[in-house]
């Protein structure tokens, strides 16, 4: 969770501390697609959160958490105006893969049509 809670802050160093090294977030498609390396993976989020979301209207709910081993599963709702001000609501899941206390691996599942409409309408 204190992983989740320095993402919601875009707390950058947490997020480097939870983190392994080759860290790899796993987008749901275009237009971003894999992203490989702790670094490149921060750069990536950071401009494409701000690309597309006024980050300080930015609501994140969490429905669910659940823990097996090596892997956490988060539910959450989320809600935002836009860069170009309009209302976004979308329900996203969220997988992340630990090894030795540290996430290696986040893969985001949301419904991408829902998104592309918004964002390009």
């Amino acid at each position: 969770m204190e992983f989740l809670a320095a993402r919601e802050k875009g707390d950058a160093e947490a997020i480097r501390r939870l983190s392994s090294d080759d860290l790899c977030w796993e987008p749901p498609g275009p237009p971003v697609h894999a992203v490989k390396g702790r670094e490149a993976v921060l750069d990536v989020m950071a401009n494409a959160g701000a690309q597309y979301f006024d980050l300080p209207t930015m609501e994140v709910d969490v429905h669910k958490v659940v823990a097996d081993g090596d892997t956490v599963v988060i539910i959450q709702s989320v809600r935002a105006k836009t860069a170009k001000g309009a209302d976004y609501s979308n329900l996203y899941c969220w997988v992340y893969t630990c090894k030795d206390g540290k996430v290696t691996r986040m893969q985001e599942f949301t419904d991408t049509q829902h998104f592309a409409e918004i964002m390009n309408g």
